[in-house]
């Protein structure tokens, strides 16, 4: 096996979900609490080095005429009402200065957002993935029809992701579905 070799120039550290509404959520195989601390450290190491941090949420306009609402026979549990602070980025993480704030409207992260953009403009060819439910965005179940468009774009994408192991978790419901 050959020895990992990461370009600070050339990588960034992307952090899915670490929002006050998704790790209040059972999550499995880490707790959330883990995830955020191990994040958050991750994250600082990456600070310290002047390297890229782009803290990834979801979040739905008031309205949800922007939420991904596939038809499927398993629906996903309802936005209905969320706190006013759903979508803010727990205070571990950040925001810190020169940090990114990314907000997405459906489970992928570079589709639909500008994170694709940032990230191909700066340079970068390798990204260090964390957070909850980062699975999603790379293993997404192929007869979903509502994934097929994040599935071929990310299958072509130009960069080498990571995933950082004791630093990512799924939320309990899809990680049992999965491990079944």
């Amino acid at each position: 096996m050959s020895e990992l070799s990461i370009d600070s120039k050339k990588t960034a550290l992307v952090v899915i979900d670490l929002q006050k509404g998704i790790v209040g959520r059972e999550t499995a195989p880490y707790s959330a609490a883990s995830v955020v601390d191990n994040a958050s450290h991750i994250a600082d190491a990456f600070r310290a080095k002047k390297m890229p941090v782009f803290l990834v949420r979801v979040s739905m306009s008031e309205d949800g005429k922007d939420r991904l609402n596939p038809v499927t026979d398993d629906q996903m549990m309802g936005m209905g009402s969320l706190p006013s602070d759903w979508a803010e980025i727990v205070p571990k993480m950040g925001p810190k200065k020169d940090d990114f704030v990314i907000t997405k409207h459906q489970w992928g992260a570079f589709y639909g957002t500008e994170l694709d953009l940032l990230l191909r403009r700066r340079g970068i060819d390798t990204i260090v993935l964390c957070g909850i439910s980062t699975i999603l965005g790379l293993k997404v179940p192929q007869d979903l029809p509502m994934n097929l468009v994040t599935t071929k774009y990310l299958l072509k994408m130009p960069w080498q992701p990571y995933l950082m192991k004791n630093i990512t978790s799924q939320l309990l419901r899809l990680y049992l579905a999965w491990a079944g």
